[in-house]
């Protein structure tokens, strides 16, 4: 857990480490949410069950871009947020309002991501358990008798 607060202190402390974090935020976030918008409507699992078999690496590549423009969203707000409340005595108090302010859009910005990344990971583990399932039922050694 130390490990990760100094991550975040070292973003905030070096203004290329932060300027790189949003960028690469901005970048991961913009595929994310074009592969967002390539996904069949409506958004039901299995729909989404359907996409996979169509094109699974899209699929598989769409729910780790949301994962990374998740991480990488939260990062930048929790890094603004410890900026605005660490730094009271060196900067005006308006600037720290809006860094904190940002942060937390940024925060409740990363919840789109979670969204769909909850929703396609859900579609994928159901998605296994039929397989596994349908399997199970076909197999031809039945220990349960």
């Amino acid at each position: 857990m130390q490990k990760i607060w100094d991550f975040i202190t070292s973003i905030t402390q070096n203004k290329t480490n932060f300027i790189f974090s949003l960028v690469f935020s901005s970048i991961s976030s913009y595929f994310a949410f074009l592969y967002n918008a390539a996904l069949p409507k409506p958004e039901t699992p299995f729909e989404l069950m359907k996409y996979y078999f169509i094109s699974p690496g899209g699929y598989l590549l769409n729910t780790g871009l949301n994962l990374l423009s998740l991480i990488s969203w939260l990062l930048v707000g929790i890094s603004l947020i410890y900026f605005a409340t660490h730094n009271r005595n060196y900067y005006n108090n308006w600037f720290l309002v809006l860094s904190g302010l940002m942060g937390i859009g940024f925060i409740v910005a990363a919840a789109y991501f979670f969204s769909y990344f909850i929703l396609l990971l859900f579609s994928f583990i159901l998605l296994l358990i039929i397989v596994w399932v349908v399997v199970w039922a076909l197999s031809d050694s039945k220990s349960y008798r």
